[in-house]
């Protein structure tokens, strides 16, 4: 019999086989969730999450007019207790997506970001740099409690089937193939936060 983390993994690549994306509500429990809270709430405090910018190396700027969150780089050397759970959640992913869709993953990189009250969230954007291939799947993790559509801040997917908005509710999973996909966050009227990530190869010989 299956466990209930395999079970949600094999949902995702279901998903994602037949379109692209997929989305999973109670992906972590709810101790996880709140761990993750404290441990966001932590990095607030004491000042870890700064402005998050647009481009790439040296050209990689503050952009308020497109982009509104703030962020903190996570890794195994940085993380608190909750996000080295997570992180270790996503490992076991990265391992059932290669197996399952020979994707050829083998690195994650990982934030935290929060986008204030007000924010005007993350205009419509792809999340690969042009000439690159490295990001092969972009994964998000949700930390709000009792989220409302009237809230706003939703990822909204520009999909070949048409627009899907989903809403930042806590222990919802996102993810979708990163390359062609683009998407947004919508203005939200309430402090938002997520795990967003995304799972990369290294960069192919032209």
């Amino acid at each position: 019999m299956l466990s209930k983390t395999e079970d949600l993994f094999t949902a995702i690549v279901d998903q994602l086989l037949d379109q692209r994306w997929a989305v999973m509500p109670n992906f972590v429990n709810q101790e996880m969730v709140r761990g993750l809270q404290r441990d966001a709430l932590v990095r607030q405090q004491r000042g870890d999450l700064h402005s998050a910018t647009v481009g790439r190396d040296k050209a990689r700027l503050p952009q308020p007019t497109l982009r509104g969150d703030a962020i903190c780089w996570l890794d195994s050397d940085n993380a608190l207790p909750a996000e080295l759970e997570y992180l270790a959640l996503l490992e076991s992913l990265r391992l059932t997506l290669n197996r399952a869709l020979f994707l050829g993953l083998d690195h994650l990189e990982l934030h935290t970001a929060c986008y204030p009250e007000g924010s005007i969230g993350y205009q419509k954007h792809l999340d690969r740099f042009v000439g690159s291939d490295e990001r092969l799947l972009t994964a998000i993790l949700y930390l709000n409690d009792n989220w409302q559509a009237a809230d706003g801040g939703a990822l909204r997917l520009y999909t070949e089937r048409g627009e899907v908005d989903l809403y930042p509710e806590a222990g919802l999973f996102a993810c979708f193939i990163t390359e062609g996909m683009w998407h947004a966050v919508l203005p939200t009227k309430r402090s938002r936060t997520a795990l967003t990530g995304w799972f990369r190869r290294h960069q192919l010989p032209l």
